[in-house]
């Protein structure tokens, strides 16, 4: 009986040891998965911090439109701004298509003058010949 109770202590001895290993592995798998939680829990406080951030930034711009907006519409009140803005638009595009006629007239001028010289060169160059052929029939 006495093997059997030394057996018994060293089950129990070997079964404390084993309890302990799992109890400081247990220990230490719970710090770093703590250390771990407490490192994200921090990164998600940055990114609300940036995500805060940008959404501030973006609003001064849509408070900016909507006083360019409104700007527009003080401007506007009696209708008159976008009427005149609409009569210059299309007094300008009335400009922009007297600009292209006179431009083509210009261009077409510029073919009949050039025909024109090259008639006048034909003429005078017959005008060489023919009195050319008067001088030699004349001598």
């Amino acid at each position: 009986m006495f093997l059997g109770s030394k057996i018994s202590i060293q089950l129990t001895e070997r079964k404390m040891t084993l309890h302990n290993e799992n109890k400081d592995a247990y220990r230490t798998t719970k710090d770093r998965l703590e250390e771990e939680n407490r490192i994200l829990r921090e990164k998600v406080a940055t990114s609300e911090a940036e995500s805060k951030k940008v959404k501030l930034n973006f609003n001064p711009g849509n408070e900016a439109l909507s006083g360019l907006e409104l700007a527009v519409k003080k401007l506007d009140a009696d209708g008159e701004f976008l009427t005149r803005i609409s009569n210059i638009s299309n007094e300008l595009v009335i400009a922009r298509n007297w600009v292209r006629e006179r431009k083509e007239e210009i261009k077409n001028l510029k073919l009949k003058i050039d025909s024109l010289v090259a008639q006048v060169d034909g003429k005078e160059e017959r005008e060489f010949l023919l009195r050319e052929k008067v001088w030699k029939s004349e001598n």
